[in-house]
């Protein structure tokens, strides 16, 4: 399983895969992109990212 992450808020392509397990350190926001909600998420490099928020593909863990 994997999921898309967009770069730029609003674009729709994917730059690159997460596969099932793998997770960011910092969720920043839920925001709503197009009618589709996603998390702003911020990885241990400090690059920020788009990634779904969808139930289905998502789950959040507390630190």
């Amino acid at each position: 399983m994997y999921i898309k992450l967009i770069r730029r808020h609003g674009r729709t392509e994917a730059i690159e895969t997460v596969n099932k397990g793998v997770g960011f350190p910092t969720v920043l926001a839920k925001v709503n992109v197009a009618g589709s909600p996603q998390y702003r998420v911020q990885n241990s490099k400090g690059a920020t990212f788009y990634i779904t928020a969808s139930d289905k593909y998502v789950e959040l863990k507390a630190k």
